[in-house]
């Protein structure tokens, strides 16, 4: 059993172009295929990572229902 704790500069390069950072890649990877892995976030995070995600949106970097999608599937 392995817990990590992810602050929100970890999800938005899981979601965002260009921020793709290969060691989260593969902490997300290992999260999603090894039964074994939690990911503990900060009370805080969810508003930091849709913090994130909006000014994404205002910087034209994504369209706004990217935005809600990344909100919609990051918590699985």
């Amino acid at each position: 059993m392995e817990s990590v704790v992810v602050d929100a500069s970890v999800a938005p390069s899981w979601v965002l172009p260009g921020e793709d950072d290969q060691r989260v890649i593969e902490l997300r990877n290992r999260a999603v295929h090894q039964p074994g892995t939690t990911l503990l976030v900060p009370p805080i995070f969810w508003c930091e990572v849709a913090n994130a995600l909006w000014v994404a949106v205002h910087r034209w970097r994504i369209p706004s229902d990217v935005a809600e999608e990344a909100l919609g599937v990051l918590p699985r």
